[in-house]
């Protein structure tokens, strides 16, 4: 583990539309932790993409790591391969499709690191026009939810760009869930296990490329692992 090192993952099914203009950003991120001297680690896993995704990154920015699945396994379990390998001391997370500008990273890190946080979530800016209105809809449903149920206040809790230390990082790996909904998940561990939470508004874009979100299945599937949570609070 590098203490001047940040590592950020990279989940990836088929986004080759995107990732052009999203390493474009992370090379200019690359330039600013520089200037600070400190070091970027990029881990993209490669969730069985066909389109040639992972050798397109490679190509625009030869440092990258590239994790790859065979077949694909989940969000949520391409996030924990990529935490499993990261070596900065701080890991990130940010989802590829050009929804969220990498520079906002730094955001997160300084508000973890002046605040002593274990995990800072980028709050997406709903004025941005990044959220179609069903989607702004459902997000809107789920935080009711989840600051209904689970007491989370007014967290983004489906937000896919966040900072945290690695040692929670690592703990992370161990959440059962694979798929979309690890995003709640982890935010359940964090809490179940103590851990300082906060977050910082951040931009939202329209994404690059064809989403592979289903809104409807994914909203249900959420809310119910909100209220699974719910009822395990209860019972314990």
């Amino acid at each position: 583990m590098q203490q001047n090192k940040i590592s950020i993952v990279l989940p990836c099914l088929n986004e080759a539309d995107a990732i052009p203009n999203c390493i474009v950003n992370l090379l200019e991120l690359e330039r600013q932790l520089h200037q600070s001297s400190m070091q970027l680690e990029v881990l993209l896993v490669d969730d069985g993409s066909r389109d040639g995704s992972a050798d397109l990154a490679r190509k625009l920015m030869p440092q990258i790591k590239i994790i790859k699945h065979t077949k694909t396994r989940g969000y949520g379990s391409a996030l924990k391969s990529g935490f499993q390998q990261a070596t900065g001391a701080v890991v990130s997370m940010m989802d590829i499709d050009n929804t969220y500008h990498p520079s906002d990273i730094l955001k997160l890190y300084l508000k973890l690191q002046n605040e002593s946080l274990d995990l800072v979530i980028g709050y997406r800016a709903e004025d941005m026009g990044g959220f179609s209105s069903w989607r702004l809809f459902g997000n809107y449903l789920m935080r009711f939810f989840a600051k209904w149920l689970l007491n989370s206040g007014d967290m983004d809790i489906c937000s896919g760009m966040r900072v945290m230390r690695q040692p929670l990082a690592s703990e992370l790996t161990q959440v059962k869930q694979d798929g979309f909904s690890y995003a709640i998940a982890m935010l359940e561990y964090a809490h179940s296990k103590g851990k300082k939470l906060g977050q910082i508004k951040i931009a939202y874009s329209q994404r690059l490329g064809q989403s592979k979100l289903n809104s409807l299945i994914e909203g249900v599937s959420h809310i119910s692992l909100i209220f699974r949570f719910w009822i395990s609070r209860i019972l314990q």
